[in-house]
């Protein structure tokens, strides 16, 4: 059993850094095609980018899951929400003029903590799981209207659209699926059940999270080409799936959680943003 700890070496802190270097990959490959430079190079960048909504994502359920305080944790994720959106508002009065592609992943991220939160309180309550879910389906049916009538739904604000649609919360749902899941499936047979609260577990919900993203994201990209108009249309969104190779590596600890890293982890996703935007500006 010792040996299944070896290759499970990537902690929580080291799954962060690595989405946030994924994202900031994304997001240069997002300003080196706006400006039409190194455009092969950029859109490596963008595929590497694929990895770092899975993984924030993931690192999110685990959050949710885990947090002392659920209040102080969707106010992080509310404030970061709110900068976001005064930022797009400043870029779109001062700089640009054009809503497309405003989409804020925020609103991803705050929908899919709110549908892990319903799930984990396990009570009356938790039916309403399904309200972030239906809003990112209502918001892909206005998508799909706009797309088809080559119009403009302007009662729907383009910043409360979910960016990724509903694969955040479908994702989300998986996710926490597989954490509740594994030691079910483990107790289910007279052989496992022995292995519950051991390292095998985690192996188990890897596995598990790893075949959620896989199939997800292959139906995400297969029905958006034939039936939606979204983000997934895009040939690089497969590569999301390839988020699974760190998630079978993660260990289940949180790893080096310090303060300043954690708000800083917070202040870094507009802070890069603005700085991206500065240095191409120059240019």
């Amino acid at each position: 059993m010792e040996k299944q700890k070896d290759f499970k070496v990537l902690s929580g802190f080291i799954l962060k850094i690595m989405a946030i270097f994924f994202m900031t990959c994304d997001h240069v490959g997002v300003f080196l095609h706006l400006h039409g430079i190194a455009g092969d190079f950029a859109t490596i960048l963008r595929i590497f980018g694929r990895l770092a909504f899975p993984l924030f994502i993931f690192l999110l359920v685990e959050g949710v899951r885990h947090t002392k305080s659920i209040a102080k944790y969707f106010l992080r994720l509310g404030i970061l929400a709110f900068v976001f959106f005064i930022g797009q508002l400043i870029y779109y009065i001062f700089i640009s003029k054009n809503l497309t592609g405003m989409y804020s992943p925020m609103i991803d991220l705050l929908l899919s903590a709110t549908t892990v939160y319903l799930l984990k309180r396990k009570d009356k309550f938790s039916f309403l799981a399904i309200l972030p879910v239906a809003w990112a389906i209502f918001v892909l049916v206005i998508r799909n209207y706009e797309s088809v009538h080559l119009t403009d739904i302007t009662w729907l604000p383009i910043f409360v659209r979910p960016d990724y649609s509903i694969y955040g919360p479908l994702l989300a749902i998986g996710f926490y699926c597989a954490f509740e899941f594994a030691p079910l499936f483990l107790k289910s047979s007279e052989g496992t059940k022995n292995l519950v609260g051991t390292t095998y577990e985690q192996t188990t919900v890897n596995v598990m999270s790893a075949i959620v993203l896989i199939i997800l994201t292959t139906l995400m990209v297969f029905i958006d080409r034939n039936a939606m108009h979204t983000y997934f249309s895009m040939p690089w969104q497969i590569y999301s799936l390839f988020a699974f190779i760190p998630i079978l590596f993660y260990s289940g600890k949180r790893g080096y959680n310090a303060k300043w890293f954690k708000y800083g982890a917070y202040i870094y996703f507009p802070a890069h943003l603005i700085i991206i935007y500065l240095i191409f500006a120059l240019i």
